[in-house]
């Protein structure tokens, strides 16, 4: 017995969704701001000026740091386009360290006294008094230092200055070594002549007793 099937074929016909429609135009750049460290609000920080456009990378902003304490803060920054749409806040850490205002250096006072000490400090205006010119710099003044009385070995030597204010210097240091050479005995007398001279064998006879020896007199 022969069954005879027929097959059917079912087509499917798929159909692809449609495509959303095409985004908007990019809508210009128009407005900017900054802040930093606590947000105030959208739309309600310090305005940073910009010419509208799509891209606005590289654009110089000039960020007002006064009041800020020395340390890290962090600088926020937003963009809105045309549509009134906010764009993502960026934030980049920074460190300020302000250096304030110097006051102008007062003229340079004449220097108008000068001392020294060794090893010890009897005290200002108390060393021993150096003679020079008063005036702003004494580079390269001779001075003359006393030593008498210092031991053998390594001293040191201070000197200050005191300008016209009646203000003294930080005291200038020098370590160095008194080797103190004594005088030389007087020089001995001049050599004397030999006038005679003896020879003996054996047995000493006692000065002038030995044999004369004929010699001309002379120091050698």
């Amino acid at each position: 017995m022969s069954i005879l099937f027929a097959g059917m074929l079912t087509y499917a016909n798929a159909q692809d969704p449609a495509y959303p429609a095409a985004p908007a135009a990019l809508q210009n750049i128009i407005a900017a701001e900054s802040f930093i460290d606590t947000d105030p609000g959208i739309g309600a920080a310090t305005v940073v000026p910009v010419t509208a456009g799509l891209n606005i990378s590289n654009a110089a902003a000039s960020i007002n740091v006064t009041g800020l304490s020395n340390g890290f803060h962090r600088l926020f920054l937003r963009t809105k386009n045309a549509e009134a749409r906010w764009s993502i806040t960026e934030s980049k850490d920074f460190l300020y360290d302000f250096n304030p205002v110097y006051q102008a250096a007062a003229m340079a006072q004449n220097i108008t006294a000068a001392e020294y000490f060794i090893d010890n400090d009897p005290g200002f205006g108390a060393g021993t008094s150096i003679a020079f010119t008063a005036a702003t710099e004494i580079n390269n003044a001779p001075v003359q230092i006393n030593t008498a009385g210092l031991t053998n070995g390594v001293h040191r030597l201070y000197i200050r200055t005191k300008s016209a204010e009646d203000r003294w210097s930080v005291s200038n240091i020098k370590d160095f070594i008194v080797d103190f050479d004594f005088a030389y005995p007087p020089i001995p007398a001049a050599l004397q002549n030999i006038v005679a001279a003896e020879y003996f064998l054996n047995t000493d006879p006692g000065q002038g007793n030995g044999t004369p020896i004929s010699l001309t007199a002379g120091i050698d």
